[in-house]
């Protein structure tokens, strides 16, 4: 959870924590009407995406598990979070929707600063400029599916940061070469969700049928967690180059158009997440993509004959 400095001057209720983790996309959508996070999880099939709905006491202990770990089918297009008396009083305090903190580096001390997510917008990374999202349908029918999660009322942070600097290269040069190291990056990013009283939780699935998870109701001096992981499958082999392993940063190009060479990330291994290798969270702050909602839209072919109206 969020330091307790943080949650003192946002003036809300934390009511309810998301957890995000492995390959995942996540977006700031501030337009007019939505103010809300957005997270694409692409669905490759060498991935799982799991759920776990856990209610949690005031010693960030588990009290009851609603929802045991569930793998989430490909037919899932969207999920969304719900609640009355949600609370934006920490965009004052965070007008991007995650806590940036002065003098944020990647080589500096452990944060929740948001930042430690590597942003797949910024053209620093190497890859020339962000040019859009890649559509599914007409355009690009083989392009991985992705399910699109839905979060209001929403703080991001870094949970926790990896131990090691990671190194980028482009994908042509098939290892991490002579490279500079890029820096730490995120291990786990969360969300608070806030109210401005203590209030019932819902998520709902497109389709309907889906996912059925009841709502997540009041108990006075708990909070849930809704966990959701998109890791490699056991046994999934890892490519590995001069000692470092292959992360999924090269995946994000599968939805994203870029005008340069996408980019490759190495990481050292890690026992304790050896079988996922690199799988890590990335974020778009880029003014070409506001919102990550063209993923989950099919591309419609044109209509024969020209445009309308000619």
């Amino acid at each position: 959870m969020l330091p307790t400095s943080i949650q003192t001057a946002v003036q809300a209720v934390a009511v309810a924590e998301v957890s995000i983790d492995g390959l995942a996309l996540f977006c700031f959508n501030n337009g007019e009407g939505a103010r809300r996070w957005e997270v694409a999880y692409l669905r490759p099939p060498n991935h799982r995406l799991v759920m776990t709905v856990m209610l949690i006491n005031s010693n960030d202990e588990v009290a009851d598990v609603l929802l045991e770990p569930t793998e989430l089918p490909d037919a899932i297009r969207s999920l969304d979070i719900s609640l009355a008396n949600g609370s934006n009083n920490h965009l004052r305090l965070f007008p991007n929707g995650g806590v940036e903190l002065p003098a944020f580096s990647r080589n500096g001390e452990d944060s929740v600063d948001v930042r430690w997510a590597i942003n797949m917008g910024d053209p620093a990374l190497g890859h020339g400029e962000l040019k859009g999202l890649k559509s599914r349908g007409n355009g690009n029918p083989d392009r991985v599916p992705v399910t699109l999660l839905r979060i209001p009322h929403t703080l991001f942070y870094t949970n926790d940061v990896t131990d090691s600097p990671v190194i980028i290269s482009p994908q042509s040069a098939d290892g991490p070469g002579n490279d500079p190291l890029f820096g730490r990056t995120n291990e786990e990013t969360r969300g608070v969700i806030f109210a401005d009283k203590p209030t019932d939780i819902k998520i709902v699935s497109d389709p309907p049928e889906a996912l059925n998870i009841p709502t997540l109701t009041v108990v006075p001096g708990y909070f849930y967690r809704i966990v959701l992981t998109n890791l490699d499958r056991p046994g999934e082999v890892q490519v590995r180059r001069a000692g470092r392993v292959r992360g999924d940063l090269r995946r994000y190009y599968d939805v994203l158009e870029v005008s340069g060479e996408p980019r490759d990330l190495w990481a050292l291994p890690r026992r304790l997440r050896i079988e996922s290798g690199d799988c890590n969270p990335g974020f778009i702050a880029n003014p070409r993509v506001p919102t990550l909602e063209p993923l989950i839209v099919d591309e419609q072919p044109a209509p024969a004959g020209g445009a309308s109206g000619e």
